[in-house]
């Protein structure tokens, strides 16, 4: 075996060895990459589930507020309701006409009947704005959870990629390894 045989096989033990260098180094990149994505997306998922949350618990407060506004507003309803029908009754009492005989009966009960609507009218409203209120805070809740869920999901198929492609380059490694192997033992 002459010097360039000598000089043509270290060149090609040192280029397999640099190549397999190399290989490891794209595998460790990958992985290191996707570790990094993996966990930025996970990242992002718990700052947008915060978020969420924080949605949440602003509906809430805001369903909270809606029961107590409609509340307030059959009170102020009931309380006007009664005004009305004492004035009524003062009004025809005053006039000479007996209030609960004959038309002014009558008014009167009309008058009870359309406050009875306007307040099963309020009451549904009310309950309706709660109810919507409610079901965006629920809508947040479980966007937090499906958004943790899935960058959870990203993240896994994230690592998986990178170990795929790490192997790959480990197989570029070990098949330069067993080349090398194989020509040195011709």
């Amino acid at each position: 075996m002459g010097w360039t045989d000598i000089v043509s096989s270290v060149a090609k033990v040192g280029g397999a060895v640099i190549g397999m260098i190399g290989d490891k180094k794209k595998s460790d990149a990958a992985q290191d990459y996707a570790d990094k994505q993996g966990d930025a997306t996970l990242e992002a998922a718990q700052v947008n589930k915060e978020l969420s949350l924080y949605d949440a618990s602003i509906a809430e407060k805001e369903a909270t507020e809606a029961f107590l506004q409609y509340n307030r507003n059959i009170i102020l309803h009931n309380r006007m309701s009664t005004q009305l029908m004492g004035k009524q009754r003062t009004t025809y009492a005053k006039s000479g006409v007996i209030p609960g005989t004959g038309t002014p009966m009558d008014v009167q009960i009309r008058t009870g009947q359309e406050l009875a609507e306007d307040a099963a009218v309020i009451k549904y409203e009310g309950q309706k704005a709660v109810e919507r209120r409610r079901g965006i805070a629920q809508r947040y809740r479980l966007l937090a959870e499906k958004g943790l869920r899935d960058a959870g999901n990203t993240a896994s198929l994230l690592h998986d990629t990178a170990d795929w492609e790490s192997m790959g380059f480990k197989y570029d490694s070990y098949s330069r390894g067993i080349n090398l192997f194989a020509d040195w033992m011709e």
